[in-house]
């Protein structure tokens, strides 16, 4: 903690970045508290922080990152408990735990972004029954970074589309659908979000051949999504 405390003492001598400084603040009363350890981050990505500006709390963090983390990070996601936050605080998370704690709750591969010499790949999860997906999950990284890190989170409670698609192995396709409580993230540091919407993208596709990094992913995951 002691680089956090170096920290709130810069910003509070520069009176900048007050929203931080009150998360900081709340981290000091209880500092093994995961969750407002999450709101710290949140808070940060929230207000445009770079990854320079981050890495003193990802690296003073002992519990960002793990497992733990990333169950708690996904459990409020999917509850609505500072989903915002915990959305943000996946961030430069392994791909591979977040995509297997994700898989408890969206069982279904939907999307594959993966394309051959292209700069991101991504995997989208969710439950899908009757025309509606719900608890919708993208997770995106760079193809060649050395890290294997998620760099890009979308989080979508319910998708409610015009008609079902024939078959996963759909071409790239715009469909109308009604989107409920739309949320991303991205590093280094954009973010949006929208209670409705009318129309997304909708990219049920998987590529031949995958990548090395989305073979591992999907290896990874239960028997059921090969």
């Amino acid at each position: 903690m002691d680089k956090l405390t170096q920290l709130h003492k810069r910003l509070h001598k520069n009176n900048k970045h007050i929203p931080v400084q009150h998360a900081l603040v709340k981290l000091f009363e209880d500092p093994n508290n995961v969750d407002l350890q999450i709101d710290l981050l949140g808070v940060a990505h929230l207000h445009h922080w770079l990854p320079n500006q981050k890495r003193v709390t990802w690296e003073s963090l002992d519990s960002f990152g793990t497992i733990a983390w990333i169950e708690r990070c996904v459990s409020r996601i999917v509850k609505n408990q500072g989903r915002k936050f915990a959305l943000f605080a996946l961030l430069k998370c392994d791909v591979l735990l977040v995509a297997n704690e994700i898989q408890k709750y969206s069982p279904q591969p939907v999307l594959l972004w993966d394309p051959k010499g292209g700069e991101t790949s991504g995997i989208g999860m969710a439950t899908y029954e009757d025309c509606v997906y719900e608890n919708y999950f993208y997770l995106g990284w760079k193809q060649k970074a050395e890290e294997w890190n998620v760099i890009h989170m979308t989080f979508m409670e319910r998708i409610e589309t015009d008609s079902p698609p024939d078959h996963i192995r759909l071409d790239l396709n715009e469909s109308v659908c009604q989107v409920t409580n739309f949320l991303y993230g991205e590093l280094p540091y954009r973010h949006g979000e929208d209670p409705h919407r009318e129309k997304v993208f909708y990219v049920p596709h998987f590529r031949t051949p995958l990548t090395d990094r989305m073979k591992k992913l999907i290896f990874s995951l239960s028997p059921g999504v090969h």
